[in-house]
């Protein structure tokens, strides 16, 4: 056993709230579940939103749910990617016990492990998923896993995967197997409270609706457009169904609003943007179930948020989806890019009203027994002393 003291942890993640998305989500529930715990955490982040922006309402720094937060302008930015030369400064002059750096190929990670291997701090990557580049990006990020091969990878003390092929995917650049854990996603427990839906359903003109929620940033990878090219039928066959789009637009919003409109489905679709603590639960209980028709998906919080709340789920044959989706049991794995297989999965789901309730029950006992928060954050904390053990830190020691 390892005594447990409290550790001073840095939390570096590309963005936080209130920028959300799923990493930011799982960033902020692991720091607030070890503050509970009585550790120090410090969110280390860019001062910026999913589009670049500079975000000029947010404080450099400020506390939130015992959590410090601290953001920095970006000198450099690309996209999702940021240089925030401040980082490595702050972390210089900061005594930290773990820096636990999220998301492969991001500029903090890389501050952190040269700054852990400098000062003899232990440090960790954890990867999120390995996204697939799109066709402009994929020399680039080439060259980039090469030269994480020879230079990055062994930089860093451990790694996390959230999956058994995303731990095959950090082998194959190098990472040492005996080095890397699987720790996967988890939600909170507000997601197993009880929840009633009359208010949402009334504020939202949802009365008497069937309700097909997707949950997520309207980008191109979660593919709502498929979904809603899946509404004609579903609607044909299900007149009183009603697609409820809940999430940021990060430019797809105008293109799935063409295609309802040029498909005639317009009446029954409806995007009310992101939603936040009790409005958010109620939007996964109004619902008959969650469909994320993605292209890629790391290990989605989406779906483990609507089986804890005992509501099927709907995915594709990603690694991220089909890790959690007990294809038949909890829900349905869909073929990638398939309206046919969306169909068939939601008019099984919107017919058979038990077969619904019994997948749902089955999602929430999975969800229990494997992806209550508190078991995931007591094995990261478990990893953490181990780590600063084997560092000789003396706040590992038994």
């Amino acid at each position: 056993m390892y005594a447990r003291q409290t550790l001073k942890i840095a939390q570096l993640t590309p963005y936080y709230w209130p920028h959300i998305g799923g990493v930011e989500s799982v960033v902020q529930d692991l720091s607030e579940g070890l503050t509970r715990r009585r550790h120090e955490v410090h969110v280390i982040t860019a001062n910026r939103d999913q589009k670049g922006r500079f975000d000029p309402q947010c404080p450099d720094e400020e506390q939130i749910n015992g959590v410090n937060v601290h953001r920095f302008r970006a000198s450099v930015k690309l996209r999702h990617y940021s240089l925030c030369p401040g980082i490595g400064s702050f972390l210089m002059h900061h005594r930290f016990d773990i820096l636990h750096s999220h998301c492969y190929r991001q500029p903090q990670g890389e501050i952190a492990a040269l700054v852990g291997r400098h000062r003899n701090i232990p440090t960790i990557l954890h990867g999120h998923g390995f996204f697939p580049p799109g066709p402009v990006k994929r020399i680039l990020y080439g060259l980039y896993d090469q030269f994480a091969k020879r230079e990055l990878l062994n930089q860093f003390d451990h790694f996390i995967a959230l999956t058994d092929s995303e731990k095959e995917r950090f082998v194959v650049l190098g990472a040492d197997p005996r080095k890397i854990s699987i720790i996967p996603n988890a939600v909170n427990d507000e997601c197993f409270e009880e929840v009633d839906p009359t208010p949402f359903r009334k504020k939202n003109g949802l009365t008497g609706q069937r309700v097909i929620l997707f949950m997520g940033i309207l980008n191109r990878i979660k593919r709502c457009d498929l979904l809603i090219r899946a509404l004609p039928e579903i609607a044909r066959r299900v007149p009183d169904v009603l697609v409820l789009v809940v999430g940021p637009d990060a430019g797809e919003y105008a293109k799935v609003k063409d295609i309802a409109e040029h498909l005639g489905v317009s009446n029954h679709f409806k995007w009310i943007g992101p939603l936040y603590g009790k409005e958010k639960h109620q939007a996964y209980s109004a619902a008959d179930f969650l469909i994320l028709p993605s292209d890629e998906e790391g290990f989605p919080r989406v779906l483990l948020e609507a089986m804890a709340h005992a509501k099927p789920v709907i995915g594709t044959d990603t690694v991220g989806s089909s890790a959690i989706i007990l294809d038949q049991v909890t829900g349905f794995v869909t073929t990638r890019g398939s309206v046919e297989d969306i169909v068939t999965a939601a008019l099984r789901l919107l017919t058979n009203p038990i077969l619904c309730e019994k997948m749902g029950r089955k999602g929430r006992d999975v969800a229990i027994a494997k992806y209550q928060i508190l078991q995931v954050v007591e094995r990261l904390e478990d990893l953490y002393y181990r780590l600063a053990a084997v560092k000789g830190n003396p706040k590992a020691r038994g």
